[in-house]
């Protein structure tokens, strides 16, 4: 069951919060201003020196959590174990207007955080030996055409999946010194939103689906290399997941909720849901699908 609990500090109630997260058995919470912590042990707030005014999720993966904020490039690190670490990546990085995301990132097979920025190319971070590396579209020999990378993913294989802005997606194998296989859903249009990759998904049958900008749909098969449409969705897919159970679960913005292809839509006489937007979900270890909205609650 989910409980309510109120904590004040000392000098008053802290205000507007931009991003939670739990971390190393303690609470941050992150306002406008400043960034505060509440220890779940003793109950105790405190101001610590990690301080990210404005703090905003940039994801998370198994081992980490990531947050940056509106005024500046950096991306703050915070791991399972040890302290918050931050990463000067590129000044000034405006966020997606949209997500109010800067940055992408997953973890490769060499245990590496790969960086997707909007708007400063890729970064590949080694943290055992806090190794940088950054790639750019105007490298000499570059791996995608565009620095305003929207979504990466790895495959089964361990390649990367890049999709940059209106500039298709790279596939790229960081095992062969970085080599990339560029896919445009319309080869003949660079430049054009139809090449705006706004998801990367990989299906419960291995393959990757791609989500352009114009809400068509492609399958890319990895043992064939063909890419192919499959249908033109009626809105933009923003979140996608295989339960444990084998059910998939497709989140839209504006046309509700599929799962195994049964539409879930506040008009719907049968399967009705508050709210036609929906913006993540998440399976937990009680297999309980906890689905995020917008402006229809959790």
């Amino acid at each position: 069951q989910l409980a309510e609990s109120q904590h004040t500090l000392a000098q008053g109630i802290i205000g507007d919060a931009t991003h939670t997260l739990i971390c190393q058995n303690r609470l941050y919470i992150f306002t406008p201003r400043e960034t505060f912590t509440l220890s779940l042990t003793t109950r105790a707030f405190a101001l610590p020196s990690t301080q990210i005014p404005g703090g905003i999720s940039q994801g998370s993966i198994p081992d980490c959590q990531f947050v940056a904020n509106r005024q500046s490039g950096i991306l703050w690190l915070f791991p399972d174990k040890g302290a918050p670490r931050r990463l000067d990546l590129l000044p000034n990085i405006g966020p997606n207007a949209e997500k109010g995301r800067i940055f992408n990132v997953v973890k490769d097979r060499d245990g590496r955080y790969v960086i997707a920025s909007y708007g400063g190319g890729l970064f590949i971070y080694n943290p055992k030996d806090h190794h940088l590396q950054h790639f750019t579209a105007e490298d000499d020999d570059p791996l995608f055409f565009s620095n305003y990378l929207y979504a990466i993913m790895t495959d089964s294989t361990g390649c990367l999946w890049v999709a940059a802005e209106s500039a298709g997606v790279s596939c790229i194998n960081p095992r062969q010194e970085a080599t990339a296989e560029y896919v445009y859903p319309h080869p003949g249009m660079k430049g054009d939103r139809s090449n705006y990759i706004r998801n990367i998904i990989r299906s419960r049958d291995s393959n990757i689906l791609l989500n352009t900008n114009d809400n068509k749909l492609y399958l890319f098969n990895p043992a064939t290399r063909q890419l192919t449409f499959k249908e033109h969705t009626k809105a933009a897919i923003y979140a996608y997941l295989v339960d444990s159970f084998g059910r998939e679960w497709v989140g839209t913005r504006g046309d509700g909720l599929y799962v195994d292809k049964q539409r879930y839509a506040k008009e719907s006489r049968t399967h009705v849901v508050p709210v036609n937007d929906f913006y993540d979900i998440k399976e937990d270890a009680h297999h309980r699908l906890w689905i995020a909205t917008w402006k229809g609650g959790l």
